[in-house]
This record gives structure tokens, C-alpha cells and sequence, in this order.
């Protein structure tokens, strides 16, 4: 029995067949965050994962560096998923190590354990210095 087209192109399709199935664009969002997680068949040192647990404190080093962030998990940011990318430095920025964060979710703030760190504000191409990540975003880490 022939399965139906959409059924078939959905893993190629993605947003299309979201949208044309009635789908929140949430979900596509969701989908396409998370999948610097997944294991699809490659791997990659400068991509580091983790899932927020739903108490206490969990933390991650950054890609390429001796660096973590520390964070705290909740019932309200259980199960969401942080990833975070080593990117090439924005021009003008302070010498560090850039990184993409992209979250499913809600998450508490991340803080580093030692450095300085920086937010890139891609409209004004500026750096700000930051406490914490608090967003989904680049931000520029000085150790």
C-alpha cells in the first residue's frame, strides 16, 4: 500500500509540510533548535548539548575551551534543550571564543565559571557585556 506524499516528504520537507498540515510554527521552531542535538550521522567537537534537568544544578564546557557555564534547572525549564556552538568571532568583537546558543525552551540564567562574556547584538553589530545568558543568541567568551 503507497504511503500518502506528505507522509513521505515530511522528514525532507520540514516547514512546508508544518505548515500545510496545520502545524503551530512553534513546533517547526522547537524541531529546528533542537536538532544540533540529535545524532544524525555526524558528529562534532565544537557542538555541546544538554538538557535542562528538572532540580538542581547542571553545567557545560564550552566547545574548545576549559570554560563551563553553570546553570540551575526547574520544573518550569525541565526537559528544555541548550545547545551551544562554537561560531567564527563577529567582526569587532573582544578576542574570545564566540558561541551560538539556541534553547527549546524556557531556561534560568547560565552563568560562565571564570571570564568575562559578551552579548553580539546583531542589529547594531555591537558587543555588550553581559552577567549571564539569559536568551538564545552569540555571546563572546573571554577566559
Amino acid at each position: 500500500m503507497r504511503q500518502p506524499t506528505s507522509a513521505f516528504l515530511a522528514p525532507l520537507l520540514g516547514l512546508a509540510v508544518l505548515v500545510s498540515a496545520g502545524s503551530q510554527p512553534s513546533a517547526f521552531a522547537e524541531r529546528s533548535i533542537a536538532s544540533p542535538c540529535h545524532a544524525g550521522g555526524y558528529t562534532s567537537t565544537a557542538v555541546k548539548c544538554i538538557v535542562v534537568p528538572a532540580s538542581g544544578k547542571f553545567s557545560v564546557r564550552l566547545p574548545g575551551t576549559k570554560v563551563r557555564l553553570v546553570g540551575v534547572g526547574s520544573a518550569a525549564t525541565h526537559g528544555t534543550t541548550i545547545a551551544i556552538t562554537r561560531v567564527p568571532a563577529p567582526a569587532g568583537s573582544p578576542h574570545g571564543v564566540a558561541i551560538k546558543v539556541q534553547a527549546s525552551g524556557p531556561f534560568k540564567p547560565l552563568k560562565l565559571n571564570k571570564g568575562k562574556l559578551y552579548r553580539f547584538n546583531h542589529t547594531t553589530a555591537t558587543v555588550q557585556r553581559v552577567k549571564s545568558i539569559t536568551r538564545s543568541g552569540i555571546y563572546i567568551v573571554v577566559p
